[in-house]
């Protein structure tokens, strides 16, 4: 079953904590090897302004661990109000479409399958962690429903 909004929050706040914890440590240590190496609390300073200023190693990848979070949050409850939208419309056959230039050989794979949700469910929802690109997948599964003589019929809205 796809994820309700308060476990997509959950998942967000937790994603952006681990977030904060790990920039935390790489702040403690990057602090640590320079009071070892003898650098005074001065030039410490400069060195971590000069890193956040310039987006180095340390700030860059925290700006860009919680930009992901947050990015990644917001497509998920997009999602989950979308797939909401289906469901309320009686929408449960699906179609794995792919989507970027840069498609994993885990989406490759999938690329065309159709199924019902609670098929796409057991074998990987795009963004679920399933593949090698876990939540950078741009993949969807797009609604289709069937005739009475089973031809797959593309919803579209206007």
């Amino acid at each position: 079953m796809p994820l309700s909004y308060e476990e997509v929050r959950e998942s967000v706040r937790i994603s952006i904590s681990a977030t904060v914890d790990h920039f935390i440590v790489d702040l403690e240590e990057a602090v640590d090897q320079m009071v070892i190496t003898g650098m005074t609390p001065e030039r410490i300073a400069a060195v971590l302004q000069s890193d956040l200023d310039n987006k180095g190693r340390i700030f860059g990848a925290f700006r860009n661990g919680a930009a992901s979070s947050v990015r990644n949050g917001v497509e998920n409850v997009s999602n989950a109000a979308t797939n909401g939208v289906f469901e309320d419309e009686g929408l449960d056959h699906r179609l794995w479409k792919t989507a970027g230039v840069n498609v994993c050989p885990d989406c490759e794979v999938r690329a065309g399958i159709t199924g019902t949700m609670e098929y796409f469910e057991t074998i990987g929802l795009p963004k679920s962690g399933f593949s090698v690109c876990r939540a950078n997948c741009q993949c969807q599964l797009v609604p289709i429903s069937y005739d009475k003589e089973d031809n797959i019929i593309f919803k579209e809205r206007n």
